[in-house]
């Protein structure tokens, strides 16, 4: 995935530097899309000034949920061209998680977009349970980063009591918060170190910690000088993991 996002922000950038070159319109990339879909994930996140990201995101999110439940409803293929869509700029997936733990508004549309992300096949109902679990964490998280001091044992409680369910997605959504938390909010950041020695020592965590790590470092790099401390934060952590190992 990390491969594919960061082939497309490649793409994407390539595309608009060679003015000078004849080209396909950007459509014709992505033909088994909506337009206005591809047109609004195609908006660069750092080019969206304050809360104007969480509120594009807001709207890619609402429609990208009508053309899954409403119109892309009818296939299999429908489905599957607008799950590769969201895992080619899978970046707003990322700020999906980081906006669900830093913002004051509880936008479903939010919570849709990464159980999506990780559970396209979900049908509505089992998709509507996994997004309450996804919203209890966010609201455990948030609570987290509101206290003065935090222990590395609060997530590992989290995790330990969402992970026993045996729902595979609930998992990696799960992961995908707490990752998120540790790296962009302050809080977080105090215990990150040792949750990453904590996983370490599950070792089985490892590869889809990592991954995380890889492309939320990723997204980040994208967004400018205001992310530095979770770029360069992700990279240290990232080190630690290849010396531990």
């Amino acid at each position: 995935m990390t491969i594919m996002q960061v082939f497309t922000q490649c793409f994407v950038q390539a595309y608009h530097e060679n003015n000078k070159q004849h080209k396909f319109p950007l459509k014709a990339y992505f033909p088994y899309n909506p337009h206005s879909l591809v047109m609004a994930f195609l908006k660069h996140p750092s080019d969206l000034p304050g809360t104007s990201v969480y509120q594009h995101l807001d709207h890619l999110a609402g429609m990208l949920k009508t053309t899954v439940e409403v119109k892309g409803s009818e296939s299999s293929d429908e489905l599957f061209n607008n799950w590769f869509l969201l895992i080619h700029f899978g970046e707003w997936a990322d700020l999906a998680a980081e906006q669900l733990l830093l913002s004051q508004a509880e936008s479903s549309n939010l919570l849709w977009l990464l159980v999506f992300y990780y559970a396209p096949n979900n049908e509505n109902q089992q998709r509507t349970q996994t997004m309450v679990e996804a919203r209890s964490v966010c609201d455990y998280l948030t609570s987290l980063s509101r206290m003065p001091t935090i222990s590395v044992a609060d997530l590992q409680t989290l995790f330990s009591s969402k992970t026993s369910v045996n729902q595979p997605v609930t998992k990696h959504i799960v992961m995908h918060l707490i990752i998120s938390f540790v790296l962009f909010i302050p809080n977080g950041r105090t215990i990150a170190r040792e949750l990453i020695a904590y996983f370490i020592a599950g070792g089985c965590e490892i590869p889809e910690v990592t991954g995380l790590l890889t492309h939320i470092s990723n997204t980040a790099s994208q967004l400018g000088v205001k992310y530095q401390c979770s770029v360069k934060l992700a990279n240290d952590l990232l080190q630690e993991f290849q010396c531990g190992v």
